[in-house]
């Protein structure tokens, strides 16, 4: 897999593949409604598992 990820200088640094933002990750306790994007809902409708995996 290709790492394009950049830091705030412009530079090519080692992209992980994690979430860093816990907005984005969804915790089975949490009382806030989790907000998913229509790309996000149509992976889901693509292949599940994909989409828990992601």
């Amino acid at each position: 897999m290709i790492s394009l990820k950049r830091n705030n200088k412009g530079e090519l640094v080692h992209a992980t593949g994690l979430r860093t933002r816990t907005s984005s990750l969804y915790s089975p306790n949490q009382t806030d409604p989790f907000k998913i994007s229509r790309s996000k809902f149509n992976d889901f409708l693509t292949c599940q598992r994909c989409f828990y995996l992601d």
